[in-house]
């Protein structure tokens, strides 16, 4: 284990078959590490969809009041580091190393408990947090929010994304099951965000929050999002905070002119946004003008790579997008229903993908029928569906699709897109979480959307950008 594929394939051997979900091991091991959770303050980020971003979009925003922050979220897309940063840098594979080999040494003498690796990830990033002396540290739940290892974490602010059915074998089998596992995040006497907008999770949250005395904030309620046009905007209670100029730059939706005013139903990234902002004006982003207006500026042009994430190649318009549940297949239709590229392509295709555990056919019930064509990419994990699962799911909800199956990401980018343009990355131009600001849709005569899984997304990502990836990790 002196190398770096050699401490990655250790700690991917922590990986249990099944979650034993507690927080005993971590805080024992917290205890033994010396509480590095309690050298910073922490912010903790739960739900279904939208967590990762508005982790994300929270740095950045923090990041803009001159804070040094720690970020940890998971999965990584394409390199492991991507899970810790510190003020947006990734950890080292040199750091990486060190850290796997001080685990294994530990965990053989007992001086640590036998993690598994979402534990010791969670481990590695607070450690790292502390060395690095962060102002905070954001922390993206993994799996639930009650028993998940970073609710070990005394988090000093506590924020709820949309929460819908996933995990339901560990979670409980409903929604208000679900929603009561992710509301455990929060703490007596701090403040809890509630982004999720389904009544009956938020009925769970603010009963949870007021059982333990959190002080609960809900959208809708206390704070408002409303998009008109190329502008965002959050309301809490009287007050308005908007930045017109800033989110034109970065509006998830795009190609709306600036005479278009019209209100349109807010983006998931839009609702990230909304819940990074009231959670930096708590921070106290509204102390004075010239500090509102640098958090507003920093979450505005703050991107989220895999989230509603163009491309152009040539004359393809190329969008990447996890959506690996139900309520992200829900949303990206949504999304590509009111999307001039998706309006204006007279060619549609899919490259599709998914866990064994996700149902791959309730995802293709959702967003198959959107298009002309479907490219099934399976992977050679140990969760992914298989080809013939991709294609008995393609076959009872797409057929009217014309349906292939694909080895690789680049069989099926060249596929779709041609071997030379996928084979070449100085073809491809970028808009990250954004609309193709530097083409317009007539000169697109193909729309293709990598979705189905954030692994099976990230392998089309990392051959679209010919990027350097480590193994993934199927959890």
């Amino acid at each position: 284990m002196d190398d770096y594929p050699g401490a990655l394939g250790w700690l991917y051997s922590l990986m249990p078959a099944h979650f034993d979900l507690k927080l005993e091991r971590v805080r024992a091991a917290l205890e033994a590490w010396g509480h590095p959770e309690r050298a910073f303050p922490s912010v903790i980020v739960a739900g279904t969809n939208g967590k990762g971003s508005t982790a994300h979009f929270l740095s950045e925003g923090m990041a803009a009041f001159g804070w040094r922050v720690g970020t940890f979220t998971s999965p990584h897309l394409h390199r492991f580091g991507e899970r810790i940063r510190v003020g947006g840098e990734p950890l080292s594979e040199a750091a990486t190393v060190a850290f796997a080999q001080k685990l294994r040494r530990e965990m053989e003498t007992g001086h640590l408990p036998a993690l598994s690796f979402f534990e010791a990830t969670t481990l590695m990033a607070l450690e790292t947090f502390r060395r690095a002396q962060v102002d905070w540290a954001v922390l993206e739940v993994g799996l639930g929010g009650r028993l998940d290892a970073t609710n070990a974490v005394d988090a000093e602010l506590a924020i709820l994304t949309e929460v819908g059915l996933d995990h339901q074998a560990y979670l409980g089998p409903t929604l208000r099951h679900i929603a009561k596992e992710k509301a455990a995040v929060c703490r007596p006497g701090k403040p809890f965000l509630v982004g999720a907008s389904a009544q009956r999770v938020q009925t769970v949250a603010q009963a949870f929050a007021q059982r333990i005395g959190a002080h609960c904030a809900l959208i809708g309620r206390d704070f408002h999002v409303q998009r008109e046009g190329s502008e965002l905007t959050l309301r809490v209670a009287a007050s308005w905070v908007r930045d017109q100029e800033a989110l034109g730059s970065r509006a998830p939706r795009g190609h709306l002119s600036a005479q278009v005013r019209e209100a349109t139903e807010a983006s998931p990234l839009d609702l990230s946004r909304a819940l990074a902002w009231r959670a930096l004006l708590h921070l106290g982003a509204g102390e004075s003008p010239e500090r509102l207006k640098r958090a507003t500026q920093a979450v505005a042009r703050a991107t989220w790579a895999g989230r509603f994430e163009w491309h152009h190649a040539g004359h393809h318009a190329v969008l990447l997008d996890g959506a690996h549940n139900p309520q992200g297949a829900s949303a990206l239709r949504a999304y590509l229903e009111t999307h001039p590229n998706f309006r204006a392509a007279p060619q549609r295709t899919l490259i599709f993908g998914a866990m064994r555990d996700k149902d791959p056919g309730s995802l293709l019930a959702i967003v198959g029928s959107l298009f002309d064509r479907i490219v099934l990419l399976p992977l050679p994990l140990s969760r992914s569906a298989s080809a013939s699962d991709l294609l008995e799911a393609a076959a009872e909800t797409c057929k009217e699709a014309c349906v292939s199956v694909a080895s690789e990401p680049e069989e099926a980018l060249a596929e779709v897109l041609g071997p030379a343009r996928a084979g070449d990355s100085s073809r491809v131009t970028s808009s990250v979480s954004g609309a193709l600001q530097s083409q317009g849709t007539e000169d697109s005569n193909h729309l293709v959307v990598a979705a189905g899984s954030l692994f099976v997304m990230a392998a089309v990502r990392a051959c679209l950008l010919k990027l350097t990836s480590d193994p993934p990790v199927a959890s």
